[in-house]
């Protein structure tokens, strides 16, 4: 019985490919889900597969992977975390894998900058960010925006880092000063994201309180 398929007829437009093997165990069907990046024909400047755009890292040490397009012969990776385009972290290093370790990243909690270049006759690059790893004892609020304008509508998800020794989280809500519970009260969980559905439709100032417990619980207060 062979254990290989050859498989016609792929898009050539990028995207996503969905593939499940399903195996016969003692007369049972047993399958696993696979995901592939489609292979673009057309396609000049390569992208970056892992880490996903936007992923909060829960290490120091990373690898990042890209996929490698017709006629790329040259790559370049340059990180930072002062802004889009900066190097501070990666400068220019060209190689010619499509695959990359990076390690020692900084444990700030704050957003990484990532410029990956692609040589096909001429450079071309594409941006990504990343959200480095807390290494600090407390959760930082990132959604709704600390600082920013009062969440709108009643049904608001609330978004926090994740330390990396970090065990739970509770979130107190309330209209009445900091550490008020009238909207939600203490119930511990151990997700970094939780869809408040009752904030009060008025314009009323909300007091949100995020805890952590790491060895022991601590907070941080933020008001909107």
């Amino acid at each position: 019985m062979d254990t290989f398929l050859n498989v016609d007829n792929l898009p050539e437009q990028g995207g996503r490919v969905y593939a499940r093997l399903s195996t016969q165990v003692q007369g049972r069907w047993r399958y696993e889900d696979y995901t592939y990046f489609g292979f673009h024909r057309f396609k000049t400047a390569a992208e970056m597969q892992q880490p996903l755009d936007g992923t909060h890292l829960r290490a120091t040490d990373i690898t990042v992977v890209w996929d490698k397009p017709v006629g790329a012969t040259h790559f370049d990776l340059h990180l930072g975390d002062q802004g889009v385009g900066s190097s501070n972290l990666r400068a220019s290093q060209i190689v010619t894998e499509s695959t990359l370790k990076l390690t020692n990243l900084p444990a700030h909690g704050k957003t990484l900058y990532l410029r990956l270049f692609t040589k096909n006759e001429t450079w071309q690059y594409r941006d990504y960010t990343l959200l480095a790893a807390n290494n600090s004892s407390q959760a930082v609020l990132l959604a709704p925006a600390p600082g920013g304008p009062r969440p709108a509508g009643t049904s608001v998800e609330f978004v926090w880092d994740a330390p990396l020794a970090a065990r739970s989280y509770d979130l107190l809500i309330g209209t009445s000063g900091a550490g008020s519970t009238d909207i939600r009260a203490s119930n511990v969980i151990n997700t970094n994201r939780l869809l408040i559905n009752n904030l009060p439709a008025d314009g009323r100032r909300i007091y949100v309180r995020l805890w952590t417990l790491t060895n022991d619980w601590a907070y941080t207060d933020y008001e909107f």
